[in-house]
């Protein structure tokens, strides 16, 4: 391939990293307190706790059923 035709070529389409579903809507405000809060736990190891584990596997199972 020559040079003149890679050039002539359109660039390819770029997929996008995040889905609709993945992406908070617009009308959703994000509460950056909550998510420094939570940061502030997993640095701290709050959720490396065993009753803190289970409570939060139960929590994303319920989640999961339901939607």
């Amino acid at each position: 391939m020559t040079t003149s035709q890679r050039a002539s070529r359109k660039p390819r389409r770029v997929r996008r990293l995040t889905t609709t579903s993945d992406a908070p809507r617009p009308t959703e405000a994000i509460r950056w307190s909550k998510v420094i809060d939570a940061q502030t736990r997993i640095a701290s190891g709050h959720y490396d706790r065993e009753a803190v584990r289970s409570r939060l596997v139960d929590a994303v199972l319920r989640a999961l059923k339901s939607s």
